[in-house]
């Protein structure tokens, strides 16, 4: 049960620091061009 919510509640962290990242990635990558 520990482990069960301790990965249900990893999840949205991955998926908010994945989309942080891709963030940072595109504007670098408009302010390059």
């Amino acid at each position: 049960d520990l482990s069960f919510n301790n990965l249900t509640g990893g999840i949205p962290n991955s998926l908010q620091f994945l989309s942080r990242l891709q963030f940072v990635y595109v504007h670098t990558f408009q302010v390059i061009t």
